[in-house]
């Protein structure tokens, strides 16, 4: 595919205090007009998982430091 803006995806992380706690929202969008859209869309989706794996190690890592 070929590395160009109109084949980007954007990732967008939100970070704000709550309660004392830091809390963190990612959320994913540009399937619709990238190229392999519907494809990439799938991959990310990863039966439902998204995001988890990832997110579990950045709280790992945050908590380790």
């Amino acid at each position: 595919m070929p590395d160009i803006p109109e084949n980007y995806l954007n990732v967008t992380y939100r970070l704000w205090a709550e309660n004392g706690v830091t809390k963190l929202t990612v959320t994913q969008d540009g399937f619709e007009s990238a190229g392999e859209g519907q494809k990439r869309y799938q991959e990310v989706y990863n039966n439902g998982e998204g995001w988890n794996q990832i997110l579990v190690q950045i709280k790992e890592l945050v908590e380790s430091t």
